[in-house]
């Protein structure tokens, strides 16, 4: 059953109020309330995480999007080649199926014909890092897929910034070049003019953090200041 009640159930069972939401939104909160550098003064920004698959959080005038069915922000299923890559959603040519970590360590395989068991996508940015030309080319066409799907969400939203959050951006010398170049190829001028790409702020467990931030946020919201 995929309709379970899991925040009632939760709450039922520990007698406390709960709130529940997926990771991707989580950690956008947190940049939204605890980002630092050019993301404090932005109203308008696309999270984009990086991993296992890509999620994608919405924020406008400095609200989160959740979506008339609580599901705002799946650009990571959003199709870039029709009859492409197998999705794990079960379509083909999705966001994810080109540039997640999983995609990544796939591409890495197969251009190296590595046949390294539980091959990780750690170990390729340690490949890149040894100079391992292979897993260097493999980061780059990651950072231009990335580019690819952002020039789609710029086109969509039309946001002040992009965030991009996850392991991969521990390689941001390597694939922002590429993922500026896939903009500026697949972006109308009157979009990227003034859309900063930018890489997270957050370094110390930023799922954690938002899901504290999420209670804090679900507790003061009946509360308010009166002089």
């Amino acid at each position: 059953d995929r309709e379970v009640p899991l925040r009632a159930a939760l709450s039922d069972r520990l007698g406390l109020p709960v709130q529940v939401d997926n990771d991707t939104n989580l950690v956008t909160l947190a940049e939204l309330w605890f980002g630092s550098g050019d993301i404090k003064t932005i109203s308008d920004f696309v999270f984009v995480s990086v991993g296992i698959g890509i999620g994608t959080g919405i924020v406008v005038a400095k609200n989160m999007l959740d979506g008339h069915s609580h599901a705002a922000g799946e650009f990571g299923h959003m199709t870039m080649f029709p009859q492409g890559e197998y999705c794990a959603c079960g379509n083909y040519g999705c966001f994810e199926a080109y540039a997640s970590d999983r995609a990544t360590v796939l591409r890495y395989k197969r251009l190296s014909k590595s046949e390294k068991q539980n091959l990780l996508l750690k170990d390729v940015i340690q490949y890149a890092r040894n100079n391992d030309k292979m897993a260097i080319q493999t980061l780059q066409e990651t950072g231009y897929y990335l580019g690819l799907g952002i020039s789609n969400i710029i086109k969509s939203v039309d946001p002040e910034a992009v965030v991009l959050g996850g392991r991969l951006m521990q390689m941001w010398d390597v694939i922002y070049p590429e993922i500026m170049r896939a903009v500026d190829l697949h972006t109308l001028v009157a979009y990227k003019r003034d859309v900063k790409i930018l890489k997270s702020s957050l370094t110390i467990r930023p799922r954690l953090l938002g899901a504290a931030t999420m209670a804090l946020k679900a507790l003061f919201s009946d509360y308010k200041i009166v002089r």
